[in-house]
């Protein structure tokens, strides 16, 4: 071998080598791959992909998962722990009457927060005159102990943290003026006390809460009563801490929320606030028409500075039900076909890939506490699926966001799948592969045409 012929060779091995190291485009990520816990599963019309419900029916606090069924008396509780599920049978509330033929309880919403389960409760009961439906109120379960905490108000919405219940109450207390919306109002079990917040709220109109903060915002484009919130308010974030030491609720003015217009549509999810950060969506319209074409924005507010920042986008109207839930400085969301843990001090973004069944796949991000994940997941696309079946899956993301403290805690908890970090490494793109064949080619064919 000449030593053109050789030093060519040397070139081509350098440029392959060469190609091989460069990273892929900025759409690739580190990857993180955990197992999970499987909880429970059921199959019904309430959840299907995607979610279109609004009420919360289940929660994580602690490390417990509280749920319910749909038309199914019991309250489940499971424990991460123990892994062991206990059950209460709200039927025992309600004494079935002479002149009652049947009757069933019907647990509207729930949510957990400090080992206490919070749940709105009706009574369906069929009689010789026909069916009818009566509300119970607003109930707590801490394990032994039930309390109706408020009685014979109807309870549409409800979310729990920190030992307080957003609530979401069509009814009124005696001396209240008479309201066609409903008022959101927040009770302390600790105190035992109950605060309006608002009474612009109309019933489907989303809601977030966490560390205090209250986040809703109107779907309604028209106001039917004077005073009524509508769309083009944008988004509304109450900070609730000074009335519950006495004082009044504050209003928190998000920048870019408010004032929406007719070509933008903004969004909140349950989990949307940790004890620094609220998490919200915006979507602009990029095309005319009925069926215009979006932009979604999803934004990180910081909430001691008011400063926003864009952490992903996509072409839908907005990010969607149960798309995100935040802990801390970690925010969880999904975008398409991905699920992402993004730390927002730093703006690490890793992929996160849950493994260990092949037939089910993450569709809700319930909730997001102490990092631990509780999710429900959906049948993939695949021949003769039940779209309305779901299961409920919790996964302890500590051993990737406190390693340490996950290696001295011991939860009892058995994990599907593999709980080891993927490769950390920047995955090589396909274009770059193609590109490193091509130019393989071509050296070899310049030596060719030297001999």
């Amino acid at each position: 071998m000449s030593n053109s012929t050789f030093g060519i060779s040397m070139l081509s091995i350098a440029v392959i080598f060469f190609l091989l190291a460069i990273p892929a485009g900025a759409e690739e990520y580190p990857t993180i791959e955990t197992g999970y816990t499987y909880i429970d599963g059921d199959s019904c019309d309430v959840f299907t992909y995607p979610s279109v419900d609004k009420l919360s029916h289940m929660g994580l606090s602690n490390g417990e998962v509280a749920y319910s069924k749909d038309k199914d008396p019991l309250i489940y509780i499971w424990d991460n722990r123990t892994g062991e599920t206990n059950t209460f049978d709200t039927t025992v509330i309600a004494e079935k009457k002479d002149t009652w033929i049947s009757f069933w309880m019907e647990i509207k919403c729930l949510d957990i927060s400090k080992g206490a389960v919070y749940y709105s409760l009706s009574t369906h009961k069929t009689t010789p005159t026909g069916t009818s439906a009566s509300s119970k109120g607003l109930f707590s379960f801490d394990g032994a102990n039930n309390e109706n905490i408020v009685s014979q108000h109807f309870i549409y919405e409800l979310l729990a943290d920190n030992s307080l219940v957003l609530v979401k109450d069509f009814s009124y207390f005696d001396g209240e003026p008479h309201i066609e919306n409903m008022r959101l109002r927040v009770y302390s079990h600790d105190s035992g006390d109950i605060i309006t917040i608002d009474n612009r709220t109309e019933i489907n109109d989303p809601m977030g809460f966490g560390e205090y903060k209250v986040a809703v915002l109107s779907l309604s484009s028209i106001s039917e009563t004077v005073g009524d919130r509508v769309q083009n308010d944008g988004i509304v974030v109450f900070d609730i801490e000074p009335a519950l030491a006495g004082g009044e609720v504050k209003e928190i003015v998000i920048p870019d929320a408010t004032e929406i217009s007719s070509d933008e549509k903004v969004n909140v999810n349950q989990d949307c606030f940790s004890d620094r950060y609220f998490v919200w969506s915006k979507g602009v319209k990029t095309s005319d028409g009925d069926n215009g074409q979006y932009q979604s924005t999803l934004y990180v507010t910081d909430l001691d500075t008011l400063e926003n920042t864009a952490i992903d986008t996509n072409e839908h109207p907005d990010f969607g039900l149960y798309a995100y839930a935040v802990d801390g400085d970690y925010l969880i969301y999904k975008n398409d076909d991905g699920i992402f843990l993004y730390n927002i001090p730093d703006g690490e973004k890793k992929e996160i890939r849950i493994t260990g069944n092949d037939e089910f796949e993450v569709g809700d991000i319930v909730e997001f506490d102490e990092g631990e994940l509780l999710v429900r997941a959906y049948p993939k696309d695949y021949p003769g699926y039940e779209p309305s079946e779901y299961e409920i899956w919790f996964v302890d993301l500590n051993p990737f966001i406190n390693p340490v403290e996950a290696e001295a805690s011991e939860t009892g908890a058995v994990e599907t799948g593999s709980n080891e970090p993927g490769n950390p490494e920047t995955p090589l793109s396909p274009s770059v592969s193609v590109f490193a064949l091509v130019a393989v080619f071509v050296v070899f064919a310049v030596l060719q045409g030297k001999r």
